[in-house]
């Protein structure tokens, strides 16, 4: 429900509320916040909970889920790079996109050749 409130009120920015940077600004980091606020209880919560081998053996590992959870994040982020990579990729985004990099450095370039002729 917050996302939502947040997602309405920078969507806003422009429309309803005055076109500023600051104001921006302002609510990228209340949105940005909260997310890390969030995740940094969830992750109290987690290890705060009483596992199964809890249960069973008597014996905490509370390393090892911190471990495993920080290891799950980072391989759900590399997959979810390789996949937005491999879309672009294969949808020809991406050559389109360095296609418009390289015309904008050939145009920079011809601008400051034509400037130098022009000043002889």
């Amino acid at each position: 429900m917050i996302f939502i409130q947040r997602f309405e009120q920078i969507m806003s920015v422009g429309y309803i509320l005055p076109k500023s940077i600051v104001l921006l600004n302002i609510i990228g980091f209340l949105i940005f916040f909260s997310q890390g606020t969030f995740n940094m209880t969830m992750i109290v919560m987690l290890n705060n909970t009483i596992e199964y081998d809890e249960v069973r053996f008597h014996e905490r590992h509370d390393s090892i889920i911190s471990a495993v959870r920080s290891f799950a994040t980072k391989l759900a982020s590399a997959v979810d790079q390789t996949v937005v990579a491999l879309i672009l990729i294969i949808s020809n985004i991406y050559a389109i996109s360095q296609k418009n990099i390289i015309d904008e450095r050939k145009y920079e370039e011809l601008v400051v050749e034509i400037k130098s002729t022009n000043k002889k």
